[in-house]
């Protein structure tokens, strides 16, 4: 299973392997291992009709990669002149309007890719991808970042200040992610979404962890507010159990026990990779 994230830009930035491959491994002094960087050779399509059907006009389609490996992990970073195709991430997240508008007027993206290292700590991949973002955020041309399992995304001056704010208390964002989980808020989210009547509120990004996400099927009888809490309940337990809740499993809530179950198939919207469970009133 692959995780991605990406990483918007005011223009088509230039890569830099070394100077990539040094952010990362100098922003994180409890990592054993050093990130090792390879160009790969740059791509250019001239224009033809395909291409102005991007967007390009009389513009060449550019696309540069960069392979990184950490151990056991390797990541592709290929950038591209074009705004990215899906920008959910960006509509769906927690951005102000203005921010969201200034990441959807990107001209070109770079996408985040890793694969591997399923030996290591779950929390690792969120940890490695968003070093690789910081890395690439050091451009002053990058905008923000958007991850679009989690349906989420922050802009560059909030990411590059969660990165050095902890740097006062010698510590860093990184061990944050490993000790605490925080701020999961870089890669997961709840929304809630109306269909056929009925409000599901449904994770996103739990999949990045090994988790499955939670879907819940709520009621009259729980608020909104309740809602939010239960699913931030159930997710700290996963947290700190693993994916032991099955479906037919009985759960504590609000005043009420709660079940889990399969989700519903014809619901595209409760569908993912690792798997769903449907939380409903008992």
């Amino acid at each position: 299973m692959a995780d991605q994230l990406l990483i918007f830009f005011q223009a088509f930035p230039a890569l830099d392997a070394a100077a990539i491959a040094k952010a990362i491994n100098t922003s994180d002094t409890a990592e054993s291992e050093d990130c090792i960087a390879q160009d790969v050779d740059a791509q250019i399509r001239p224009s033809d009709d395909s291409t102005r059907q991007m967007g390009l006009g009389d513009e060449p389609l550019r696309i540069s990669t960069l392979l990184l490996s950490l151990g056991e992990f390797h990541l592709s970073v290929i950038v591209h002149n074009l705004p990215a195709p899906d920008l959910s991430c960006i509509d769906n997240s927690r951005l102000r309007s203005d921010l969201k508008e200034q990441l959807r007027a990107h001209k070109a993206y770079a996408l985040l890719t890793l694969t591997g290292g399923e030996e290591y700590a779950p929390i690792e991949r969120a940890v490695f991808l968003f070093k690789t973002a910081f890395a690439l955020a050091q451009d002053p041309l990058a905008l923000g970042i958007g991850c679009p399992e989690g349906q989420t995304a922050i802009d560059r001056d909030v990411f590059l200040k969660l990165v050095e704010a902890p740097k006062q208390h010698e510590s860093t964002l990184w061990a944050s992610l490993r000790k605490d989980n925080v701020p999961l808020e870089l890669f997961t989210n709840i929304l809630k979404v109306e269909h056929e009547g009925t409000r599901w509120f449904v994770t996103f990004g739990h999949n990045l962890l090994r988790l499955p996400d939670l879907a819940l099927k709520a009621d009259e009888q729980i608020s909104d507010e309740q809602a939010l809490e239960l699913l931030h309940g159930i997710r700290g337990y996963l947290l700190d159990n693993g994916p032991v809740i099955q479906p037919g499993h009985r759960l504590g809530g609000p005043g009420r026990a709660f079940i889990a179950s399969d989700p519903p198939e014809d619901l595209e919207f409760l569908k993912r990779d690792l798997g769903m469970l449907v939380i409903s009133a008992a």
